[in-house]
């Protein structure tokens, strides 16, 4: 194991914090967790500034406190609705006497791909090749050492809202913490769960948070799509309090029972309190037709995200369902399998706490600091153009 590091997931509506470290295989050592919700991210949008500042102050607090040590830093794990992908060609040509692309053409050949407009609320913070071309032939890893006229390579960029990033910081400074790196969550747990031997195929990435579920295309560990969809597991919840005039914590009780694919009929849920304050009996049919109008939902809007994403998704790619929102209703994995008509997993990290589907994002956060961030084939680089702001230039290798 290495030296312990701290690592704060930023999620749709809950913080969480942890101190420990990983090994290549993906082993974890838990020194400390905190985990503070908040009202959560809506459209883009802070609901509220002191609810997360709040939660960032106890989780990591709380993390400390666990773990008894004082952290100075954080890897920051962002969520989807944050950020920003865009994939561009990058193009170098290898005028060397010997023709062999050496570590500073990819360098080369990254910085040719930037030349796109750039929104002036975003921050580059990831830039990932994706593929390689020498000539007509492919690479998935770093053609380094080839002789080459000219090298090609589509290279996915990921941005981050600088208003986030400046409230993040902003928090972390009131308790005398930095941020040492911001990192894409979605990038960072689908690199944690896709299994190394599908990492060169394409596979979906289907975070469904509380707020809002985050769709990513993978290809050869960058993220080549990435949408962000205005639904999540607080819209269940909501339904259930609405159609049957009920108290939303009892909505959300009904919703953790339920299980997608059983047969309710003729069943009564017994004794739900009303809004009214009453006692009252539901069938279950009618819980679950509410439940399933959402679940259906989500799943065609899913499907409408990999049918017009620009890359041609195959029926046969692995759709990794992850997050708190759908991933912990009992029987959702076969309901989006069906619906999608592709192969659904559902992956929770091999931990003795914090195994459940909604913890994935921050372990992967952890285990992106450690297997990745430390790879050689990481480049730090400037800005190009007035604000000189570093930027993550990180080659994923196998």
């Amino acid at each position: 194991m290495k030296q312990p590091a701290a690592v704060l997931d930023i999620g749709s509506s809950k913080v969480v914090c942890l101190i420990g470290d990983c090994t290549r295989e993906g082993q974890f050592e838990l020194y400390g967790a905190g985990i503070y919700e908040y009202r959560g991210i809506k459209k883009r949008a802070i609901v509220d500034d002191t609810s997360l500042r709040m939660a960032i102050h106890n989780a990591v607090e709380q993390a400390q406190l666990e773990a008894r040590r004082r952290i100075k830093s954080v890897y920051v794990g962002v969520l989807g609705q944050m950020v920003e992908v865009v994939v561009k060609n990058g193009t170098t040509h290898i005028t060397r006497s010997d023709r062999r692309i050496v570590e500073g053409d990819i360098d080369d050949l990254i910085e040719s791909s930037l030349d796109f407009f750039k929104p002036e609320t975003y921050e580059l913070i990831h830039s990932l090749p994706v593929r390689f071309r020498v000539g007509d032939v492919r690479f998935n890893s770093m053609p380094v050492g080839m002789e080459a006229n000219e090298l090609v390579a589509q290279v996915a960029h990921t941005m981050l809202l600088s208003d986030f990033r400046k409230t993040i910081e902003s928090a972390l400074d009131e308790i005398d913490v930095t941020a040492a790196m911001f990192i894409h969550a979605q990038l960072a747990e689908g690199i944690f769960v896709i299994e190394p031997e599908l990492r060169e195929r394409v596979s979906v990435v289907v975070d469904a948070g509380y707020h809002s579920t985050d769709v990513d295309i993978f290809r050869n560990g960058a993220v080549v799509s990435h949408t962000s969809l205005d639904v999540g597991g607080m819209h269940f919840a909501s339904d259930l309090t609405y159609g049957l005039s009920i108290a939303p914590d009892a909505a959300e009780s009904i919703k953790r029972r339920h299980v997608f694919g059983l047969d309710y009929e003729g069943s009564l849920l017994e004794s739900i309190r009303t809004t009214s304050g009453r006692g009252e009996s539901f069938e279950y049919e009618y819980i679950r037709y509410i439940l399933d109008a959402r679940a259906h939902e989500t799943a065609a809007l899913i499907k409408d995200v990999l049918a017009n994403c620009g890359f041609k998704v195959p029926r046969t790619a692995v759709v990794y369902l992850l997050g708190g929102g759908m991933a912990m209703m009992r029987g959702s994995r076969e309901l989006l399998q069906d619906a999608l008509g592709m192969p659904v997993r559902v992956q929770t990290p091999l931990m003795p706490r914090l195994n459940s589907p909604n913890y994935t994002s921050a372990f992967g956060v952890l285990s992106y600091r450690y297997n990745s961030v430390s790879d050689q084939g990481e480049r730090m680089m400037s800005r190009q153009g007035g604000d000189f702001v570093d930027k993550l230039i990180h080659f994923f290798t196998k």
